[in-house]
């Protein structure tokens, strides 16, 4: 929708996770005691913002992993919403849909922790199926259609 006359917003911050074989995502209130969520680490410098027609809004934010930081990809989304966030919702409670909101991604791969080098930070890549996804003769046809199904054990998103 277009927005014809200033718009309150409001923005903040929630857990995300990746679930399922396609890469949907799940966002959910973060346990703010739990430092090792990349949700934790960012910083919005105001709760709410002005969107006027024409106007450039800028909202800054920072992100400061913990010492906790897993290895890996750690996901996090910031929003921008017409309404207040939910306060009843619990903490790590899951958030069903978004109808009118903004959602940016935040991903932040960790490579090396406090200690050191992260060991567990890797892809480990499980091919689950591959054929051919049509019946038609693969021997006299250039192109043949597969159909690859790839699992990822590890800690860090491939593509």
């Amino acid at each position: 929708n277009e927005i014809s006359e200033p718009t309150q917003v409001y923005v903040y911050v929630v857990g995300m996770r990746k679930i399922g074989e396609e890469n949907d995502r799940e966002f959910y209130e973060p346990d703010p005691n739990n430092l090792s969520d990349a949700a934790n680490w960012i910083k919005i410098e105001v709760d709410s913002a002005l969107i006027t027609p024409g106007q450039d809004t800028i909202v800054k934010w920072s992100i400061t992993p913990t010492d906790q930081a897993g290895c890996g990809t750690n996901l996090a989304a910031i929003v921008v919403s017409p309404s207040k966030k939910d306060v009843n919702l619990k903490e790590g409670e899951a958030i069903v849909a978004f109808k009118k909101e903004v959602v940016s991604q935040v991903h932040v791969n960790v490579s090396r922790t406090s200690e050191g080098r992260c060991t567990e930070y890797m892809q480990t890549l499980d091919l689950l199926e591959f054929k051919v996804d049509s019946s038609s003769n693969i021997f006299f046809n250039i192109d043949v259609p597969f159909l690859t199904r790839i699992e990822n054990k590890g800690n860090l998103i491939a593509r």
